[in-house]
C-alpha cells in the first residue's frame, strides 16, 4: 500500500497538470507522511508548511462562546471584522483601505481563486518558484500562465527586467501574483526592489495580487507593500493562518486602494453565489484577534524570535554541507539548490528534483517538496524546505518563562534552546546533511 502511495506521489511531483485526482502537493506530502509514520517508519516532515504555533487564547475564548452564532453575515464579511482590518493595516501600511474596499473570505485560497475568476480576461505571470496552487488555478480558470525566469545569484526574487521580458512575450492583459515573504523561496522585497517592479507593471498597465500572508513573520518586523507603490493596480491577500497560526478557521482577506473598487464589488458578488458567507463564528472569533493589538505584537515578537534563528541554524547547516541555500527573511521555508551534487547524484540515477526528493523519503525519511511543483525544471535540482516541524505551543511557553529572567527575546533563543524545543528540525537537518556528505 506505502510503495503506491509512493509512485502516485511520484508521478504526480513530475506532473504539473490539474487532474481530477491531482490535490495540492502540499497536502500529498502532509498524507503520505502520515502514512508512512503509521507504518512505523521515522519521517522528518519537511514537507508541509502549516504554523508550528497555537492561536491565541483569546481568539480560541472569543470562539468557544460564538459557537451558537449561525446566522448568514454579509458576503463581504461583518463590518466590524472590516473595519479592524482597516485599522491594522493603517498601522503598516502608508495607504489607508476603507472597510468597504476589503473583502473576507474563507481562507485567502478561495480569494486567490475568485479573483483570478474576475479578472478572466488577464493571462497570468508566475515568477519562477512560486506557491503551488497559483498555476493549478488559473488553469482550472483557463487562464495561460507565463513564468518570468528568475535566478539563483538574485536569491530566486524577480527582477524587473524579466518581468518586463515576459509581459512583453504575449500581447494580452497581465497579472502578477507575487508571494513575499515568498513560498518557496523565503525572501522578501525591500521597497526598492517592489518599486522596480512596479514601473514594470505600470509600463504595461498590468495588475499585481500581492499575496502579503507571510508579511508579519518577516523576520526584521518591517515590511514594505505594493499596495503602498502602486495602489491603482494592486490586490493584496492575507489572512490569519500563518501570523496567528489559524490555518484550520479558514479566514482570509483581501484589500484594495479606491482605485479598484470596482474589484472588490464584483469579487464580492462572485463569493455570494460561491461560498455565500464566511463562518460567523470565525469572523467573530477574528475580531477578537484584531482587538488585541499589544497581544497580537508580543505573540508575533516571540514568534518571530523563535523562527529567525532557527531558520539561521538550519541555514548554516546546510550551505557547511555543500547545500546551496539562500538565508530566509522571513516565513516557514529554505529554496535548497543540490547542484553541487549533481554528479554524485546522477551515480544514483537521480537527476531531476522528484527523483532527489522520492529517493530522500524511501531511503532516509525526510520529505521535501521538488521544484517542479512551484514552477521550476526537472532537471533543476531544487527543493522547497519548511522548517517549523516543531512544538509552538511549548517552544512559546518555554520562551515567555525565560524572558523573566532575561533582557531580550535575543538573549532567550540560543541553540541549546532550539535543540530543546526544535529536536525534530534539527535532527532531520543534521540526517540530510549526513546523507549529503556521504553521497
Amino acid at each position: 500500500m506505502l510503495i503506491n502511495l509512493l509512485e502516485v506521489f511520484r508521478q504526480k511531483m513530475n506532473s504539473r497538470e490539474l487532474s481530477e485526482d491531482n490535490n495540492s502537493a502540499t497536502f500529498q506530502i502532509n498524507e503520505l507522511s502520515k502514512a508512512l509514520e503509521a507504518s512505523g517508519k521515522k519521517v522528518y516532515r519537511f514537507g508541509f508548511g502549516q504554523s508550528p504555533f497555537p492561536v491565541p487564547a483569546h481568539a480560541v475564548e472569543a470562539l468557544k462562546q460564538n459557537a451558537t452564532r449561525k446566522d448568514y453575515t454579509d458576503p463581504q464579511g461583518l463590518l466590524e471584522l472590516r473595519q479592524l482590518i482597516s485599522k491594522h493595516h493603517r498601522s503598516i501600511l502608508e495607504n489607508t483601505v476603507q472597510p468597504e474596499n476589503i473583502v473576507v473570505s474563507c481562507g485567502s485560497k478561495p480569494l486567490l481563486f475568485f479573483t483570478q475568476f474576475v479578472l478572466k480576461d488577464y493571462e497570468l505571470v508566475l515568477p519562477k518558484g512560486s506557491w503551488v496552487s497559483y498555476q493549478p488555478q488559473a488553469e482550472a480558470i483557463g487562464k495561460t500562465v507565463y513564468w518570468a525566469n528568475t535566478e539563483a545569484s538574485s536569491d530566486w526574487k524577480l527582477l524587473p527586467e524579466e518581468l518586463d521580458k515576459t509581459i512583453s512575450s504575449f500581447n494580452e492583459k497581465a497579472l502578477l501574483i507575487l508571494n513575499y515573504p515568498g513560498n518557496p523561496i523565503g525572501k522578501t522585497y525591500s521597497k526598492e526592489e517592489l518599486e522596480g517592479i512596479a514601473k514594470v507593471l505600470k509600463k504595461h498597465k498590468a495588475l499585481v495580487i500581492a499575496d502579503e500572508i507571510y508579511s508579519e513573520l518577516t523576520f526584521s518586523g518591517k515590511h514594505s507593500s505594493l499596495l503602498d507603490i502602486y495602489p491603482e493596480g494592486t490586490i493584496l491577500t492575507s489572512g490569519i493562518s500563518k501570523w496567528a497560526g489559524a490555518g484550520g478557521w479558514r479566514l482570509g482577506y483581501c484589500l484594495v486602494h479606491k482605485e479598484l473598487g470596482w474589484f472588490s464589488k464584483k469579487l464580492t458578488a462572485v463569493q455570494s453565489e460561491c461560498l455565500s458567507t464566511t463562518s460567523t463564528p470565525v469572523q467573530v472569533a477574528a475580531i477578537s484577534l484584531f482587538e488585541e493589538p499589544d497581544k497580537n505584537q508580543k505573540y508575533l515578537e516571540m514568534a518571530r524570535s523563535i523562527l529567525a534563528p532557527l531558520a539561521k541554524r538550519v541555514q548554516a547547516d546546510l550551505v557547511e554541507a555543500g547545500i546551496e541555500c539562500a538565508p530566509a527573511d522571513g516565513g516557514f521555508y529554505l529554496f535548497l539548490n543540490f547542484e553541487n551534487f549533481r554528479e554524485q547524484l546522477a551515480s544514483k540515477e537521480i537527476n531531476t528534483s522528484p527523483e532527489l526528493c522520492d529517493y530522500l523519503l524511501k531511503a532516509h525519511g525526510i520529505a521535501l517538496l521538488p521544484g517542479t511543483v512551484f514552477g521550476c525544471c526537472p532537471e533543476e535540482l531544487l527543493v522547497r524546505l519548511s522548517y517549523v516541524n516543531f512544538d509552538g505551543a511549548e517552544a512559546l511557553a518555554a520562551l515567555e518563562g525565560h524572558l523573566n529572567s532575561l533582557n531580550s527575546l535575543v538573549d532567550a533563543v540560543s541553540d541549546q534552546f532550539l535543540s530543546k524545543y526544535c529536536p525534530d528540525t534539527l535532527e532531520g537537518i543534521d540526517r540530510l546533511c549526513a546523507v549529503m556528505r556521504s553521497i
